[in-house]
């Protein structure tokens, strides 16, 4: 069974501001030498910064793109005073993905969720994710392969080996957004699946949020 708990707009910082119009300038660097991803990540980068932005002021920013070398830099023009340094704060925070195994109840919990329960930390974080695909299913409805290096699929494997029966949690910034309930030895263990996702438009969103996170560092320019 899997579950999308939350839309990936749950990692927008919602602030209101008053002010004067301000510039956000973010240098870009990419985890990444592969010059399709890269192209990939760039696009991903504008609609995460137009997304955070909007959620900011309720309004789409003008965004502008310089080619630096292995440098992007990207500008952000905001209609607010404050909303530049919030924008940049929000883009440099790391993304803290988390796979995370039920808790036993003998042990204490790293996280809990009232809902559905406490997790412990496993090794695997962003640092071992390949790519996150999203698609579209029968229905209309969204899909997300998330996919993991050899080091993470070799770490997820014996983790549903060693764990069926109990529900794995994938967390984001802190928040659970989604739960994986291992069956057993028809699971596929070296990716994750999400399915259910009420619509393609949520799922590229997380695509996007999590793909960025991964592979983009944000460096606020003064």
């Amino acid at each position: 069974m899997k579950r999308l708990l939350l839309a990936s707009t749950a990692f927008i910082l919602l602030i209101g501001c008053q002010g004067q119009a301000s510039t956000a300038t973010l240098d870009l660097t990419f985890k990444t030498d592969d010059e399709i991803q890269r192209s990939l990540l760039l696009t991903a980068s504008e609609r995460v910064i137009e997304r955070m932005a909007f959620g900011l002021e309720e309004s789409v920013p003008d965004i502008n793109v310089e080619h630096n070398g292995d440098t992007e830099r990207i500008t952000v023009i905001m209609s607010q005073e404050e909303s530049a340094a919030i924008l940049q704060e929000n883009l440099a925070r790391p993304i803290g993905f988390q796979v995370m195994i039920e808790a036993e109840e003998d042990e204490t919990p790293d996280i809990s969720n009232e809902q559905y329960g406490s997790f412990m930390y496993t090794d695997i974080t962003e640092e071992h994710i390949d790519w996150v695909q999203a698609d579209t299913v029968e229905g209309g409805q969204g899909i997300l392969n998330i996919t993991f290096d050899e080091s993470g699929q070799e770490m997820l494997t014996q983790l549903f080996a060693d764990n069926i029966g109990k529900r794995i949690g994938l967390f984001v910034r802190g928040g659970l957004v989604s739960t994986y309930i291992i069956e057993g030895s028809d699971d596929d263990r070296k990716n994750i699946i999400i399915t259910g996702i009420p619509s393609p438009e949520l799922a590229n969103i997380f695509a996007d949020d999590v793909n960025v996170g991964t592979y983009v560092t944000f460096t606020p320019i003064p």
